[in-house]
């Protein structure tokens, strides 16, 4: 029988595991919503592909689209 310690840990890694797939794919997304230009969003797309703290620094030091 397994022990739920190792249960939670499973399931703390499925959560990591998923989580930095859609949080990157949101930033691209949100990405090409913003008007920056061609060199800044090459960077920013080079910057997500930093696992977990790419799209950290894209929710955190972006700039902020004008409406």
């Amino acid at each position: 029988m397994m022990s739920s310690t190792f249960l939670l840990i499973q399931l703390l890694n499925l959560i990591l595991l998923l989580g930095y797939p859609v949080l990157t794919l949101i930033a691209l997304f949100e990405l090409r919503r913003r008007n920056l230009s061609g060199i800044l969003q090459a960077l920013w797309v080079l910057i997500l592909f930093f696992p977990y703290l790419g799209p950290l620094a894209f929710w955190l030091l972006s700039p902020r689209q004008e409406e």
